[in-house]
């Protein structure tokens, strides 16, 4: 004899019936299929695919005449050379035969000549080579007890005018000087020197027996 269900029991019974149904109903009844889902349906224009300049974003040549000529010409850049130097700068290097420095300084402010330093070679490596140089090539250091000495100036004279005054042996235009060393400045020991005495060749000497 069964025991009757309770009610809590029938309950549990009848959801699991309505969930799955009978044995027979599982075992003979074909799967349900899922039925497609239907797509709205599209209203209005159609989105159309970009055109491929607007995508990378190129510009179009134009048809219109006057915009072409409105086109400004290409750039360009003009290669300018270097200007020469002054030859005749008032800036000068001078040989001064004096008892000292200070007294060839002496000597040229009392000829109005401006003087901006002395004992220049001392000061510049290049031009101490080429006095070094010019003393190799005949020039005479000392005359009647008046050393060499160099000295730099501000005049407008030109370089005849100052070689006038016998107790100035030489002139150089600062303009020519510091254009020389640029084209030697790379180069070193003995080829530098050489350099130097190249220069000291180019100079006119005065003559060395003549009096003070």
């Amino acid at each position: 004899m069964t025991k009757p269900l309770t009610e809590h029991e029938e309950s549990v019974l009848q959801e699991n019936f309505d969930l799955f149904g009978s044995d027979d109903t599982s075992n003979n009844a074909a799967p349900k299929l899922r039925k497609p889902r239907k797509r709205p349906a599209q209203t209005g224009a159609t989105n159309m695919p970009l055109p491929l300049e607007l995508l990378i974003g190129t510009e179009q040549p134009s048809n219109n005449p006057e915009a072409a000529s409105q086109t400004p010409p290409p750039t360009t850049h003009k290669l300018t050379k270097p200007a020469p130097p002054d030859l005749n700068s008032p800036e000068k290097l001078l040989a001064v035969r004096a008892t000292s420095a200070n007294a060839a300084a002496d000597q040229l402010s009392q000829l109005g000549i401006n003087v901006i330093n002395y004992s220049m070679e001392k000061r510049d490596p290049a031009l101490k080579n080429v006095a070094d140089a010019l003393l190799d090539l005949e020039l005479e250091f000392r005359i009647e007890n008046q050393s060499l000495h160099w000295v730099l100036v501000d005049d407008e004279r030109q370089e005849a005018q100052l070689l006038e005054c016998n107790f100035i042996e030489l002139v150089l235009t600062c303009a020519w000087f510091d254009s020389e060393k640029q084209k030697i400045r790379r180069l070193r020991g003995r080829a530098y020197i050489d350099a130097c005495t190249n220069l000291a060749r180019q100079l006119s000497l005065k003559d060395q027996t003549r009096t003070l």
